[in-house]
This record gives C-alpha cells, structure tokens and sequence, in this order.
C-alpha cells in the first residue's frame, strides 16, 4: 500500500487527533487512519517506510484515547515497525496511525495479518 499526505491540497490529511501516540513525545503533524478487524491470536505486523518526512507508527483501539488503548507504536528507526498479537477476547477493531512530527509526504505501508 502506497499513500500520500500532501498538505497543498484540500483532501491533504490534517491533524485530527492531538496526542502523544504512545509516549509523551508529541506527534502534531498531519496524520491518516486505517482500520482493520482482528481475531484473538492473529498477528498483524505493520511496516511504514519514508524518506521525506520524520514518521510516527501506532496501532490503537480508541481515537479518543490514544495513549491508553496503545497496542504497539514505533517513533524511530528505518523503516517503522509494529507487530502485535491479539490476546484472547482482544477481537475487534482496531486503529492504524501513520503519524508525523512536523512535514506531509510519500510514505509506504506494508500490513500483513496471519493467524497463529
């Protein structure tokens, strides 16, 4: 999967959610969702790459609290990267964020789900 995050046009991604990802390190630059349904013992292994913007990585069940309903997130290194297994009764949606700290740009995503 291949997305854009262009600040010049009016469909550009905004920063919806103002939050500190999983961490204390803000990350208020523009952003995108995806979500997926996942079954108890499936893993998702979510990788972003970019060389145009500093990328935050986060997978969450609630927009409106981020932090407390993390799964997994990753703010540095390249490229990011989040796997996560679903514990038992942990089914449902959940919530892909491709962050940024400041700048839009061309990122990469590759999202993977297997059953264990």
């Amino acid at each position: 999967m291949q997305s854009f995050i262009d600040p010049e046009t009016a469909l550009c991604a905004t920063n919806t959610i103002t939050h500190s990802g999983c961490t204390d390190y803000p990350s208020d630059g523009p952003d995108t969702f995806f979500s997926v349904n996942l079954k108890e013992g499936e893993t998702i292994d979510i990788e972003m790459s970019t060389d145009t913007f500093s990328a935050s990585l986060y997978l969450f069940t609630d927009c409106s609290q981020v932090k407390a309903t993390c799964r997994g997130a990753s703010e540095y290194g390249k490229p990011r990267r989040v796997t996560y297994t679903v514990p038992p009764g942990g089914g449902g949606k959940y919530i892909i964020g491709a962050d940024s700290h400041e700048h839009a740009g061309w990122f990469d995503m590759d999202v993977k789900v297997s059953k264990h």
